[in-house]
Formats: C-alpha cells, sequence, structure tokens
C-alpha cells in the first residue's frame, strides 16, 4: 500500500474511534464494582472470541480467576471453532460458543454472571459491550479507546515492555486487589494447555492410518498466519522439509487450518520429501499431533502458542510481529528475527515482506537442529 493509501486509513481510523469514543461517553454509564467476600462469587464469564493464539495466552489468567475465587463456576465465551481447545482445562467449567451478538448477548445475560472480564487488549469494542450487557456487578477490562466505560474495573495497559500473558494478568490482578484477594494466586504467566489421551489416541490414528507410528519420530510444521505478513516463504518450508528429512529419520506433519489446505498442498508439491497433511481438524485433534511431536516450526500462529503451552519445542519465525509481546516462554521455545528499522510494524500486508524473507533455511535449521539433535526419539540417517 502507498503511504498516501496508509495515511488516509490511518486519518479514517482516528476519525471513527473519535466519534465512537464521544458517543460510549454520552451513552455508557458504569457504577461502581460491588466487592463482597471472593468466597461467594459463584459465576464468572472471561470473554475471548478472538483467535486461537489470543486463547491460549489468556489461560494463565482464567486460572488466576480459579485461584482467586475458588467457588466459582468460569465460563469462556470463545469461537465455536476453538470451542474443543478448551474442552479439558480442568478450571474451566463451560465453553460457551460465540453466537453473534445478537444471540449470544441475551443468553449470557440470563445466566446472571457475578463476574464478568474482557481479556481483549484492542480496540474493538465487541467483547466490551457483552460484558456490559451481561449485568454483571462487576466488568473487567482495558481501557484502550474508551472501551473503559463499558467496565467498573478498567485498567490502562502497562507501558512496560512484557508478554501479552502478563498484560492479560494484570486485569485480574486489579479484580484480585479490589477482593483483597489477590494472594491467592501464583501469578505464573506461563500458558498450560491440557491435551487429553482421548484427543492423542485421535491423532495418533489419524498418523497410524497414514503409515506413521506414534512413537516415530514426529515433527510438525505449521506455515500459517492470520496475516499474509507473518507467514514465511512456502518455498522456505519446502527446504526445510527436505533438510530433516536427509537428517533425521523423521515424519514430517504439515498442519494447516481449514483455509491454509492450498498453502499446505503446495509445500507438499515443493518438497522431494512425503508428508502428511493435517487439514481442519478439531483443535484437540491438533492438540494432540502436537503433543506427540518431536517439534514445532512454524510463523507467528496460533498452533505456535498452542505447542508452548502443551510443552512441544519450537522454532518460530517472526516479522511485523512484537516477541517481547508474542514471544513464547521457555528455553526450548526459539523465536528468529532479524532487527530491521521498520519492524515490528504489525502491518497486515507488506509487499517488500523483507523481515521473513531475509530469515534463511539454513538460520531455521540450525536452531531446529539445536533441539532435535538432543531429543530422545528421533534418530539422525
Amino acid at each position: 500500500m502507498s503511504t498516501n493509501g496508509t495515511g488516509i486509513k490511518y486519518l479514517l481510523k482516528r476519525t471513527y474511534l473519535a466519534s465512537r469514543g464521544f458517543c460510549i461517553r454520552l451513552l455508557v454509564r458504569s457504577r461502581k464494582p460491588v466487592t463482597v467476600d471472593p468466597d461467594s462469587v459463584r459465576s464468572i464469564l472471561a470473554l475471548r472470541i478472538d483467535r486461537i493464539g489470543d486463547v491460549v495466552i489468556s489461560l494463565p489468567a482464567i486460572k488466576a480467576l480459579h485461584a482467586i475465587f475458588p467457588n466459582a463456576k468460569i465460563s469462556v465465551l470463545v469461537r465455536r471453532s476453538n470451542a474443543a481447545l478448551l474442552a479439558d482445562t480442568p478450571y474451566i467449567a463451560e465453553v460457551i460458543p460465540y453466537a453473534g451478538l445478537r444471540r449470544s448477548a441475551p443468553r449470557i445475560r440470563r445466566m446472571r454472571f457475578d463476574i464478568a472480564v474482557d481479556m481483549l487488549m484492542d480496540y474493538s469494542i465487541k467483547t466490551a459491550v457483552i460484558s456490559y450487557l451481561s449485568g454483571a456487578p462487576v466488568r473487567a477490562g482495558f481501557d484502550i479507546a474508551s472501551r473503559g466505560r463499558f467496565f467498573n474495573i478498567a485498567i490502562t495497559p502497562d507501558a512496560k515492555e512484557k508478554r501479552m500473558s502478563e498484560h492479560i494478568l494484570d486485569i485480574v490482578r486489579s479484580a484480585g486487589i479490589l477482593f483483597k484477594a489477590e494472594g491467592r494466586a501464583d501469578w505464573d504467566p506461563r500458558p498450560r494447555l491440557t491435551v487429553s489421551e482421548d484427543a492423542i489416541d485421535r491423532a495418533a490414528y489419524i498418523l497410524r492410518a497414514s503409515g506413521i507410528k506414534k512413537d516415530e519420530g514426529i515433527i510438525s510444521i505449521h506455515p500459517g498466519g492470520h496475516f499474509p505478513s507473518q507467514r514465511w516463504m512456502p518455498e522456505s518450508f519446502a527446504k526445510i522439509v527436505d533438510m530433516i528429512a536427509e537428517r533425521y529419520d523423521a515424519r514430517v506433519v504439515i498442519i494447516a487450518g481449514p483455509t491454509e489446505r492450498k498453502l499446505a498442498e503446495g509445500i507438499a508439491a515443493l518438497a522431494k520429501t512425503k508428508t502428511l497433511l493435517l487439514v481442519g481438524r478439531p483443535l484437540d485433534e491438533v492438540a494432540g499431533a502436537i503433543a506427540i511431536s518431536k517439534i514445532l516450526i512454524c510463523n507467528n500462529s496460533g498452533p505456535l502458542h498452542m505447542a508452548a503451552a502443551i510443552g512441544t519445542p519450537t522454532v518460530s519465525m517472526m516479522g511485523p510481529t512484537d516477541p517481547a509481546l508474542w514471544r513464547p516462554q521457555g528455553d526450548d521455545q526459539i523465536v528468529i528475527k532479524k532487527d530491521l528499522s521498520c519492524s515490528p510494524c504489525a502491518a497486515g500486508r507488506c509487499y517488500a515482506h523483507v523481515c521473513m524473507k531475509s530469515i534463511t533455511v539454513d538460520e531455521v535449521f540450525e536452531k531446529a537442529k539445536g533441539i532435535l539433535d538432543l531429543k530422545d526419539g528421533i534418530k539422525r540417517r
């Protein structure tokens, strides 16, 4: 996009947010939160209707809610496609599939939640509105572009550089302080995702049907990303597949979402090595496949954060993404990023794409090799 086009988009956004903010300030009034004994809180709603990775990195905050309010039933509102991801999380009592504002808001209001926590750190107001309409006496969320008017615990994002999971924990910490119960939570910011044996068995069954045994050296690759600018080159992924097959007695699985089939098929066609495509499977099965993989090589994406939360090592490539916010936690979670003046930019599209094109296949392979050479259950050729 031209500089002029970018400037026009920026001005339109600023105008929209200013107009929206005026209307919100005029129409929305929030009462002060009513504090009670935290042990008397019976129901809590966490709102997270965006992407897979956002759901995963919110798990520490949801776990902290459970610790602060141990007698409360915690429900989480998520996209229908993400519901299976949380099915086995022990501290989540109910997963509510989002069915649009008109259908979901009345249903949630009828559920009469004591507390609603909107975990989105962005300017979109959809979840803020649902939180407000829920009628919950206590509503917490980020105060960005007048969103704070919908909450009675509204915090400004910390200017300090830290991971997104830590920012989200700040909302829950504010509620904990209000209820004088913040000492009940451990405030561990590292997400941990529970994968059931059933999900692992179903993933293993799919692999076995393609001649891949569960205990073979399985290496997974996810070439997708929400924005085109976040994706490493398909030909580079294909070369990585071949380099891995040349060095290791391993089987390569390409994971892809329903909209990423062509991308996965294109990489499989470019690679000389035979691969298995795992496309459009339920997220709990994807989690099962990641759990039995020795490593996941990917961009900044939902599967990256799933793998880190499961405990599977990763090598990821980040270009427009800010690693200070989105880098997964752990010594075996390797991020490759170039130090460029234009990065991170958070742009969805970039015609130059220098930040991703400059990451070489050899760099990625060396990082993956550093993990795989120390792994049990995978043999070198």
